[in-house]
């Protein structure tokens, strides 16, 4: 925290800094805060702001109000919604009613497809509620002209493409270097289905990532 701020302050030396941290899951923050590395009584004190999400646990229709003109209370409630120990359909109501939000309040396309993400990583599901889910949104979605699901649905498919093909990758060749694995996860649904219909004959990975390139060639 004392970097960001002094590396901050280094190229704006006018502007305001507020350093807030935020925890997701913590109980007790009452030692967090301060940064005081020194020797003999000298050196530097830093004190910044620390902000508990888990105290805004019994304040779920707060933030939902908030949803309105807020995209972090979105980001806030499916972080509280993560954390709590509940079964999985309690955990599908709560990501569908988060999801909801998107569509009475009118996020803009982008903004909604970049929170259905976040929504989605935080909040998954077995894949039969997952599928439950999906066909209700859909169901929902057809009176509102806004297609978020269907992008949402996508991403589903895109997610699990992934997987299987990492997994392939994995049995067939070994682990992906971070780069190959960055390119995969990175990649679209055509992309995806390009690799996978590639991987009974490529005989390397880099063989079966530049396929195209080398024939192209």
């Amino acid at each position: 925290m004392f970097q960001y701020y002094y590396r901050i302050h280094d190229r704006h030396p006018r502007a305001e800094i507020v350093s807030l941290a935020v925890l997701t899951h913590q109980a007790d923050c009452s030692s967090l805060g301060r940064y005081a590395p020194g020797r003999d009584g000298y050196g530097v004190h830093f004190r910044f702001r620390v902000h508990n999400l888990q105290t805004w646990n019994d304040k779920w229709e707060t933030l939902k109000a908030q949803a309105a003109s807020n995209p972090f209370a979105v980001v806030a409630l499916a972080q509280l919604a993560a954390h709590r120990k509940a079964s999985d359909p309690e955990r599908k109501a709560s990501k569908r009613e988060i999801i909801w939000l998107l569509y009475q309040h009118r996020y803009s396309r982008e903004d909604a497809l970049q929170l259905l993400r976040f929504i989605d990583w935080m909040l998954r599901l077995p894949r039969t509620l997952d599928l439950e889910l999906r066909d209700e949104l859909i169901n929902f979605e057809e009176s509102t002209n806004m297609p978020y699901v269907m992008s949402f649905e996508r991403m589903a498919l895109e997610r699990g493409e992934i997987k299987a093909l990492l997994r392939l990758i994995q049995a067939k060749f070994g682990l992906p270097t971070p780069e190959q694995r960055q390119r995969i996860e990175s990649a679209d649904i055509s992309q995806l289905d390009a690799w996978l219909d590639r991987l009974l004959t490529a005989s390397s990975i880099t063989e079966l990532l530049d396929g195209d390139q080398s024939h192209a060639n």
